[in-house]
């Protein structure tokens, strides 16, 4: 029953595209689609500006390098360390004042803060590319 349904649908369709006419365009066609395509007006292109420039960043840099320099040929030579000397108390009295963090941690967190702050211009960078923006 299906197989006999098909054929009919088939012959309908072939029917009934015998007796449609071919459309054809106006002759200027080609010449109106052409006009208002150079009439549509293009878009600015939006050149991508980073809000701290590379200048910037080099100063940023070369300024910690410096610090990190004048740390190391200035620097104290006593037993106790620096962040020994951060009142933490101000804060607040109850819960900063117990807590005593060690050497091996602030770096650490300080170590992993950095990192952090490195890899975000390397990953925007390479999405940046992925999708050439």
């Amino acid at each position: 029953m299906k197989v006999n349904e098909d054929k009919h649908i088939e012959k309908f369709i072939d029917k009934v595209m015998k007796e449609i006419a071919l459309e054809k365009p106006s002759i200027d066609f080609t010449s109106k689609v052409m006009s208002q395509v150079r009439a549509t007006k293009k878009s600015a292109v939006i050149v991508y500006q980073p809000l701290i420039s590379k200048y910037s960043w080099m100063i940023i840099f070369g300024s910690f390098l410096l610090l990190v320099v004048y740390l190391i040929k200035n620097g104290d030579t006593q037993s106790t360390s620096w962040i020994d000397s951060i009142d933490l108390s101000i804060l607040s009295h109850n819960i900063f004042s117990k807590v005593k963090f060690s050497r091996i941690g602030f770096y650490a967190v300080l170590f992993l803060t950095l990192m952090f702050y490195i890899q975000i211009p390397l990953i925007k960078n390479q999405i940046d590319k992925q999708y050439k923006v």
